[in-house]
């Protein structure tokens, strides 16, 4: 008995590429009636007249990236005195740039504390009277809380604008 050499590797190869084949053929045939795809024009009509998220532009990138403010502290008070009239937002008392500790002596307050960006952000402070401003910071004992009428967004959260009017309301 003869025998004859015969590679299996490749007669493997072959009936693999062979079944792939038609698998693919058959996926074709089936895929037409089977995946329901809707056409161009169905897509089209459904998406007629409804808005969709294209995402931030360019100027809203950059508007979020930079330093909302770049002014010394002298400026960044001048503009909240100024702004404020030189009154207090809370009692409306006529306030003055004094260094002695007298209930006229105007303080500037930041609503959200002295820390990074809004530390020279004039939307976020407002002028007080020495006695006001006491009771914001909860320095006595009759504490006021700053209840805000409108909000600023600032690098994408809401802060108190304190440009808007502000109530003040007694904490007991």
């Amino acid at each position: 008995m003869r025998g004859r050499f015969v590679d299996h590797r490749f007669i493997r190869q072959r009936m693999d590429q062979k079944d792939a084949r038609m698998a693919r053929e058959t996926a074709a045939r089936q895929g037409a009636m089977a995946l329901n795809i809707p056409t161009l024009a169905e897509v089209e009509a459904d998406r007629a007249g409804k808005s969709f998220w294209k995402g931030k532009t360019r100027l809203q990138d950059v508007v979020e990236d930079r330093k909302l403010t770049t002014v010394t502290d002298k400026q960044f008070r001048a503009e909240v005195w100024t702004r404020d009239k030189n009154r207090c937002r809370c009692c409306d008392r006529k306030v003055q740039k004094i260094l002695g500790r007298v209930p006229e002596r105007g303080e500037v307050h930041h609503v959200h504390g002295r820390t990074g960006d809004l530390r020279f952000e004039s939307k976020c402070a407002m002028l007080l009277c020495l006695i006001c401003h006491e009771r914001v910071t909860g320095k006595v004992n009759d504490k006021l809380v700053i209840v805000p009428t409108k909000f600023v967004e600032i690098k994408g959260e809401k802060y108190t604008d304190a440009r808007a009017k502000v109530t003040f309301r007694e904490m007991r």
